[in-house]
């Protein structure tokens, strides 16, 4: 968007009459450039934020903070080119948007598996294979980019029962999903999985 603006007008030798038309392009263009993410005049809230949008990377390393300043910006990512969202304060630059799914679900029912606090996870189905299972958690087109992308997995135990093997947990990565496989004769002691995928 782009907003018409003088800033020669109003001109001390004008009449202010002949000014006029120029002040008010001038006036609705303030007005307007204030309500770019921000909520505009006559309003308790004014000035506030909206929210924050970013337009082009920022160099790295950013221009150095002191005491309490601090900032954000945007810097092209490792895995794909698509912009990510850093915090920089006087200790170091940090990535802010490197989670990008998690969930949990539960395997005492693994023919039946929900999520449940989850984000960015569209589904998931379950395959049974003697004492394995393994789990595809589907993901919304763009979540993360191609197959290089880290999960934490974080298998929660029922009370063990004596003689039986801990079951194995893995995970493979593909486009836009997961598959986590437990198995083994133990497979009935995991009672849930929590994952985190992250990319940078």
């Amino acid at each position: 968007m782009t907003f018409t603006y003088n800033a020669n007008i109003p001109s001390a030798p004008d009449d202010p009459a002949d000014d006029q038309p120029v002040m008010k392009t001038n006036a609705a263009a303030i007005n307007n450039f204030v309500n770019v993410d921000h909520v505009g005049f006559n309003k308790s809230t004014c000035g506030q934020h909206t929210q924050v949008t970013y337009n082009t990377f920022l160099t790295f390393p950013p221009p150095a903070v002191l005491g309490t300043v601090s900032r954000s910006y945007t810097q092209q990512g490792d895995v794909s080119s698509d912009p990510q969202l850093y915090f920089y304060n006087l200790n170091n630059s940090f990535l802010l948007n490197c989670v990008k799914a998690f969930g949990v679900f539960d395997t005492v029912n693994a023919g039946s598996a929900t999520l449940s606090n989850s984000y960015n996870c569209n589904s998931i189905t379950t395959t049974l294979a003697g004492t394995s299972s393994t789990f595809v958690i589907a993901f919304p087109t763009g979540a993360v980019s191609g197959t290089n992308f880290i999960v934490i997995l974080t298998p929660q135990y029922a009370v063990p029962i004596p003689g039986t093997i801990v079951t194995q947990i893995s995970y493979a990565t593909a486009a836009n999903q997961i598959s986590i496989k437990t198995g083994g004769a133990g497979r009935s002691i995991i009672s849930q999985v929590n994952f985190v995928v992250i990319q940078a």
